[in-house]
């Protein structure tokens, strides 16, 4: 299951609200996974914010998400923050 479609049910999944446009547009920034990446750009692990582990089928172990990872010429591992940030407006 791709990333896009991971979000759009993560975004569908949300519970009804009313948007209140009159102060001008909305936006939302939704973390959908945090994962931990081996200096060569690899999924070592993933952890959902919002989704569930649903949100993390597209980061399985092993899988190369990231260029190499490199710190003053050296390897080092890092962290990869997913997130979605959707802006409405009045048309």
């Amino acid at each position: 299951m791709g990333v896009h479609w991971i979000m759009l049910l993560m975004q569908a999944a949300a519970p009804a609200q009313v948007m209140d446009l009159s102060r001008g547009p909305v936006s939302t920034t939704t973390v959908a996974v945090t994962v931990t990446l081996d200096p060569q750009g690899r999924v070592l692990s993933c952890r959902s914010g919002v989704g569930g582990a649903a949100a993390c089928a597209g980061f399985k172990k092993g899988r190369v998400v990231s260029a190499p990872l490199r710190k003053n010429g050296k390897p080092v591992g890092g962290l990869m923050t997913v997130s979605t940030t959707s802006i409405v407006s009045e048309r």
